[in-house]
């Protein structure tokens, strides 16, 4: 993984330790996900659930980014991401969807 997708997971991974939002399923027009400022993201569980979680948690990281520019970078974090990586995002979105109930 480049240094850049690394420094993009990192970030995501911090934002996810916070707890400072909720993670829902549900369907959605869309078919992938949304983002409510940043107190909760939506994903649509048919569809691309873990590269639109990335995408989703960059949009909370960079607002300011155009959609392009997320798109470009959910591809590449999720196209260079190694086992280990997709097994912590994994859990770290199962820590999101479940910290809600506490």
């Amino acid at each position: 993984m480049r240094s850049k997708e690394c420094y993009y997971l990192y970030r995501i991974y911090a934002l996810l330790k916070l707890k400072e939002f909720d993670v829902f399923f549900q369907k959605l027009r869309n078919g992938r996900g949304e983002t409510d400022t940043v107190a909760a993201i939506y994903l649509d569980p048919e569809n691309q659930v873990l590269p639109t979680f990335i995408h989703e948690c960059l949009h909370v990281l960079y607002p300011e980014w155009k959609e392009s520019r997320i798109l470009m970078a959910e591809k590449r974090i999720f196209n260079s991401l190694n086992e280990k990586q997709i097994k912590n995002l994994l859990a770290r979105l199962n820590d999101a969807v479940n910290h809600q109930e506490d």
